[in-house]
């Protein structure tokens, strides 16, 4: 045994019982010890089994160690400390009462029970004693008197809310008219309740002003695109925060066209967002000069015309997949304007007067068409060997390929690489047929040769003959 343990046990009180008592203090053991597993799960149920065994006047032996004579010259030890236990359901008990008043008579009566656990030997209840004890001191300490409100002055009101005000943290302003402004006259609450919204509401409309008149200043998206970060910025600057309790109707939309600039300027896609912000700005001014409703339009526009006209530049050297794919975004563009239309024919209808509007996009572009004499060509080109005068037949066909060629027809890759090739093949034969030597024809086609390099065309010219294919195969190395 540890030797602290010892000790302990030593300090104990210690009672003897014989065996005519056995069963009356071996179930009194029993039922206290049953009680203390009760404490922290049940202590009510603990206190009444305890509070039957304490009024049990045949049990004279308390808060000790019993030592029972359970067989003759057997003694076995039995814990029984029913004051010390019921103390701590008290306890419990009134904890669980938390601040509740219930809760002081609850620790009086865990203190009684310490108490007298202590008078009757048990050390250990010494320290739950003076822990109660000092929760009850605390519990019943009187509290200090609170002291008068302080008289109320508008004037210190006033200059504490006109420093949130001019400081523009108009909800704090307002919870202070709210909440400290009890002292005021219903109507001078009322005036300063009216004068925070007002003075919030003039601070973001004339944020607004600003930011419509920097807007109207932009001639096209691509200074947009040009801002440096802190000059978008500054320019476009408009107050956000918890703080704002009344904004003009104009401030949500200022907010989404900020944001909608924001998103161009970072080149994601934003043609959607101006149809959408030039349809809701009909509804802020119902003037037929509608500003908003004009710079909405002037930049969706753009985006469309820009597109469409990025297509037909780029088909011009695009092979035909390729000019298939922009034909088809060509296609997207004009349905989405067709569908903007449309809705705003629907917006100007509700709202009952016409709005001024820029010239619409070009919707078409400009794309490149194929050249359809390639077969006849190639016939007349080989029925020139059977005529009378070869070289005039091929003069004809040489003259109509460079008139073809010089016509302002926007002619498809494909096209304008065929009729290359037909000019190449014509003029060798023909400085065949008038005796120049290969080198000497080679040398008049490089420039030719270059040009169907730089167009993708095909160097094969087997259906000319060997000859002019032996050209095409000098023209074509790297």
């Amino acid at each position: 045994m540890k030797p602290l343990l010892l000790i302990f046990l030593l300090m104990q009180a210690e009672e003897t019982i014989p065996r005519a008592d056995k069963k009356l203090y071996f179930n009194a053991a029993r039922e206290c010890e049953r009680a203390a597993g009760l404490v922290k799960s049940s202590p009510s149920k603990a206190v009444e089994i305890l509070t039957t065994l304490l009024e049990n006047k045949e049990i004279e032996k308390r808060e000790c160690i019993l030592r029972i004579e359970m067989l003759p010259g057997t003694i076995q030890d039995f814990s029984f400390f029913p004051y010390q236990v019921r103390g701590r359901a008290w306890e419990r008990l009134a904890n669980k009462a938390g601040d509740d008043p219930g809760a002081v008579p609850l620790l009086e009566k865990a203190r009684k029970d310490f108490k007298e656990s202590v008078e009757r030997g048990q050390p250990k209840s010494r320290a739950s004693l003076q822990r109660v004890e000092k929760i009850l001191a605390a519990r019943t300490q009187p509290k200090p008197d609170k002291p008068p409100e302080p008289e109320f002055s508008e004037d210190a009101f006033s200059l504490r809310w006109d420093t949130l005000v001019g400081e523009k943290k108009f909800a704090q302003a307002l919870q202070q008219v709210m909440e400290e402004g009890t002292g005021l006259s219903e109507k001078r609450r009322e005036f300063y309740r009216a004068k925070t919204e007002l003075e919030c509401h003039q601070f973001v409309s004339k944020a607004v002003r600003t930011f419509q008149e920097n807007l109207e200043k932009l001639e096209n998206l691509e200074a947009i695109r040009l801002m440096k970060d802190f000059v978008f910025e500054r320019r476009f600057a408009l107050p956000t925060g918890k703080e704002l309790i009344k904004t003009p109707p104009t401030y949500p939309w200022s907010l989404s066209v900020r944001e909608t600039l924001r998103k161009f300027l970072e080149g994601r896609e934003v043609l959607d967002d101006f149809f959408r912000l030039a349809i809701e700005a009909l509804a802020l001014d119902r003037e037929a000069r509608n500003l908003r409703f004009q710079s909405m339009e002037h930049f969706a526009g753009t985006i469309v015309a820009t597109e469409i006209r990025a297509c037909g530049a780029a088909a011009s050297e695009a092979p035909l997949v390729e000019r298939k794919e922009l034909r088809k975004r060509v296609e997207t563009f004009r349905k989405k304007w067709e569908a903007f239309e449309s809705a705003l024919e629907k917006a100007v209808r509700k709202r009952g007067t016409p709005v001024n509007r820029y010239e619409p996009p070009r919707l078409d572009a400009t794309f490149p068409v194929d050249w359809k004499g390639a077969a006849g060509l190639s016939s007349d080109l080989h029925a020139s060997a059977r005529e009378e005068d070869p070289d005039l037949s091929l003069k004809n066909i040489a003259d109509q390929l460079a008139l073809l060629r010089k016509k302002p027809n926007n002619w498809s890759i494909e096209s304008r690489r065929s009729l290359l090739r037909f000019q190449i093949a014509v003029e060798v034969i023909r400085g065949t047929l008038s005796g120049k030597n290969s080198a000497k024809i080679i040398q008049e086609q490089l420039s030719r040769g270059i040009e169907l390099k730089r167009l993708g065309g095909s160097f094969d010219g087997k259906e000319f003959g060997p000859k002019v294919q032996r050209v095409f195969d000098t023209l074509g190395k790297p």
